[in-house]
């Protein structure tokens, strides 16, 4: 019976990472292009809460925080450079780095993604029922602290 469960488990999570290719936040947007670029806004939000004034996001910051390489961030940037949804500012004291920030046009095409994703997630909600949903976010959150405390123990015992 516990295999059974774990296959099930397995097959419909990776039913869900089939989902990806419906991902359409915004016309034009990759879903690569539009999670960097919701990166870039989320580092932004956190270091504004957190008191601290800073011009942008260094690449090698982005490239940390979305787990890709140096180069793959850079890549990815010259591409929603292209489009005008970030800009590039120089560190007035060290021209050897560049920070990252949204433009406005950067700043619309999330706000649009939003929107998009609050009405799917709203029709998603009323076509699962309070309850069903309720039970599902209590769920995922269970799941959730488990996998990361597994994770965690795994990891002290690799070290």
């Amino acid at each position: 019976m516990k295999d059974q469960q774990m296959e099930e488990l397995i097959r419909v999570t990776q039913q869900f990472h089939g989902l990806r290719r419906y991902l359409n936040f915004c016309e034009g947007l990759p879903p690569s292009e539009f999670f960097m670029l919701a990166t870039i806004k989320r580092f932004l939000c956190r270091k504004k809460r957190e008191g601290q004034k800073v011009l942008g996001i260094a690449v090698s910051e982005l490239a940390l925080e979305l787990e890709i390489t140096n180069p793959a961030a850079s890549k990815m940037l010259r591409s929603v450079e292209d489009k005008g949804y970030i800009m590039r500012l120089p560190d007035p004291s060290d021209r050897r780095v560049t920070y990252i920030t949204l433009s406005e046009a950067g700043e619309a095409i999330l706000e649009q993604a939003k929107t998009h994703m609050d009405e799917v997630s709203s029709r998603l909600m009323a076509r699962m029922g309070k309850e069903d949903t309720e039970e599902l976010t209590r769920l995922l959150n269970k799941l959730f602290l488990l996998m990361e405390q597994e994770l965690k123990e795994a990891k002290k015992g690799s070290v």
